[in-house]
């Protein structure tokens, strides 16, 4: 499950649960947000949409708008070009001095991405979890 992935940064104490505002784009079905309060779910898949709403999340397609949060979690998708402006998206969502999360495995294409954004950006952390 995708959430183990990304959990495992707060459960090292990587980093902290931030108590701000926190966006996740990308959202998807099988995680469980409950370690954020009241985050906002962007997803553009209908059946994550409708599964995260069952749950009683506020979900929309919408990209949120510019420096609203403190925290912003990015889950990748197959297509490169896509999740860099989902991070883009993420990033400009950011306030300044906020922390961005990319999750994604290893057959999404998370390396690459990784890849792409430590040759543009200087200061970029990865945990990884371990298999």
């Amino acid at each position: 499950m995708t959430a183990q992935r990304w959990t495992h940064a707060f459960d090292s104490g990587a980093i902290g649960v931030s108590p701000g505002a926190v966006c996740v784009i990308g959202a998807r079905a099988d995680c469980d947000y409950s370690v954020f309060e009241a985050p906002h779910l962007q997803s553009d898949w209908a059946n994550h949409t409708r599964d995260l709403k069952a749950r009683g999340h506020v979900v929309t397609q919408d990209m949120p708008e510019a420096e609203a949060f403190e925290t912003a979690l990015v889950q990748i998708v197959k297509s490169k070009p896509r999740s860099l402006a989902k991070i883009a998206a993420a990033y400009r969502a950011l306030r300044p001095g906020g922390t961005l999360m990319i999750d994604g495995p290893k057959t999404e294409g998370i390396e690459s991405v990784l890849k792409t954004l430590r040759a543009e950006l200087s200061e970029l952390g990865a945990l990884s979890k371990a298999h």
